[in-house]
């Protein structure tokens, strides 16, 4: 079964030469989120500064049954998955993912010893290749969504 995907506003604090960002959610979604009903998997970063930021976050209802109080609210809405990726890869272009941590920790001494690296060592690092070492990986809602 698939979970729906929600887009929430919310407002967010962030001051200048501050460290980290508050962040102010409708009640009914955390509400639902202290039941473990809903789940932020991205969120909209802007960057601006000040203390009324409107932006955005996809949130995966995780419990079906909070789905109609959490639709009540004016700042959530439904969205299609197809539409969350799209936000999701403009908010997280991509995350980088250790797939062979052996091989990563091999050219890490290497490196540090100042050995040089062969082309295949080289594949491995490369996050834009197939190798198995490091991978690009793109934003997909539907790593959240099917349970």
């Amino acid at each position: 079964m698939a979970r729906t995907v929600l887009k929430v506003r919310i407002r967010k604090v962030r001051e200048e030469g501050k460290k980290g960002t508050s962040f102010h959610w409708p009640a009914a979604f955390i509400e639902a989120s202290d039941a473990h009903g809903a789940m932020p998997v991205v969120y909209e970063d802007t960057g601006a500064l000040g203390d009324n930021v409107m932006e955005s976050a996809l949130v995966v209802v995780t419990k079906e049954e909070w789905l109609d109080k959490l639709l009540e609210h004016p700042d959530i809405q439904e969205i299609e998955p197809e539409a969350a990726n799209e936000l999701g890869r403009d908010w997280q272009p991509a995350t980088t993912i250790i797939t062979d941590e052996p091989a990563i920790i091999e050219i890490l001494r290497k490196v540090k010893n100042g050995e040089e690296l062969t082309p295949e060592e080289q594949a491995v690092i490369d996050e834009d290749d197939a190798a198995p070492g490091v991978l690009r990986k793109e934003f997909n809602v539907y790593d959240y969504i099917f349970v």
